[in-house]
């Protein structure tokens, strides 16, 4: 993974159930990053929802704008 104007950072799989779902992790400076992303079929297409958990960090996020796609968030510690 290569942030845009940031290091390169080591991922890892940590769990992985094949036409199910994949778990990858982060190790950052300040916090652990843990991705989930669940494989479901749907309508004959493959649908991929993320599950994002942040560990370790104190931040505040209030909006997330990701492809035009708007996110709220709440505080996490």
């Amino acid at each position: 993974l290569k942030p845009k104007e940031g290091p390169l950072v080591q991922t890892k799989l940590t769990r992985v159930e094949p036409m199910k779902l994949f778990v990858d992790e982060a190790i950052l400076p300040l916090a652990r990053i843990i991705v989930t992303h669940f494989l479901t079929e749907v309508a004959g297409k493959t649908q991929v929802t993320h599950r994002i958990e942040i560990f370790n960090c104190k931040m505040e996020i209030s909006e997330i704008n990701i492809k035009n796609r708007k996110y709220v968030s709440n505080t996490y510690t």
